[in-house]
């Protein structure tokens, strides 16, 4: 009978652990550097924006959606 013998290899150790915020920042501090066309979004944009825009895209395709299953 053979004997497979491994050698040990390292694993690296990963530290998953929710990184801590300092404190709250208000959605109008926090900014989207690139532009987000599909969205009609200008560079450095404000993610209230952004989540206001994405919320607005979304209702539009539901309602696109709604229009074609009525069809």
């Amino acid at each position: 009978m053979d004997t497979k013998i491994c050698a040990q290899t390292n694993v690296a150790a990963v530290d998953n652990s929710a990184v801590k915020c300092d404190g709250l920042t208000s959605d109008e501090c926090t900014i989207h550097e690139e532009a987000i066309v599909y969205l009609g979004l200008p560079e450095n944009s404000s993610m209230k924006d952004v989540v206001d825009k994405l919320v607005l895209s979304l209702i539009d395709a539901r309602n696109r959606i709604s229009i074609l299953e009525n069809l």
